[in-house]
């Protein structure tokens, strides 16, 4: 029923076709399979709705991997200046990574 209303919504292409097909995607979400919600998508392509779905999933995508890319890049700071002798505190300080993660860190180079 869920891909009809789509469907139907996505062929009425009036001012309200847009809130109907995002409800539609909202409601569903929890209680269709992953098949039906396949469907669903494809009967939704190329919808503003689709587009904007798209769109927040690569600017959440980005951001994600953005916090990640941060976070590698401070444990390995933190490695280096570990190898290089600096005092667990001062390293979590500069890297503001908590003081466990880089005791953690500094026992994993030592043994």
């Amino acid at each position: 029923m869920a891909i009809q209303a789509a469907e139907l919504a996505k062929a009425s292409q009036n001012k309200y076709t847009n809130f109907a097909i995002g409800a539609l995607v909202a409601i569903t979400d929890k209680f269709l399979p992953e098949e039906y919600k396949k469907k669903l998508l494809e009967v939704l392509r190329m919808t503003q709705i689709e587009q904007w779905l798209r769109e927040e999933g690569m600017k959440e995508g980005l951001k994600e991997g953005e916090r990640k890319g941060k976070r590698e890049g401070k444990l390995e700071t933190a490695r280096n200046a570990l190898l290089k002798g600096a005092d667990v505190e001062f390293v979590a300080e500069i890297t503001e990574l908590p003081l466990e993660s880089i005791k953690k860190l500094k026992a994993e180079i030592m043994s």
